[in-house]
């Protein structure tokens, strides 16, 4: 079963892994900021679950270290982009799903 994350919802998830993410790490506010900056109004993100998967191919996305540091070099916002279309021009398969971990 799949569901949909929207621009809105993006506020409460970053409070939700503040609060879970309690200790350590930094402020979640500008990873937010980055990802409602690049997301319309309209826009929504189609989570599924991994019994919905067929035969799409799925690139992990990661992020190594604090999101503390996004406050001293804030990302561009396209670097996952340049990524995907590298993997498809190397391998001539589009990328139809993200595991963010």
């Amino acid at each position: 079963m799949s569901w949909f994350i929207s621009r809105k919802d993006i506020a409460y998830i970053s409070r939700g892994a503040k609060l879970l993410g309690c200790g350590g790490g930094g402020d979640t506010k500008t990873t937010q900021r980055l990802l409602e900056s690049i997301m319309k109004e309209d826009d929504q993100i189609n989570v599924l679950q991994y019994e919905d998967l067929t035969e799409q191919v799925v690139a992990t996305v990661c992020f190594a270290g604090s999101p503390i540091l996004y406050e001293e070099q804030l990302p561009r916002g396209d670097e996952g982009q340049m990524v995907f279309q590298e993997y498809q021009l190397k391998t001539n398969k589009k990328n139809r799903c993200c595991y963010f971990g």
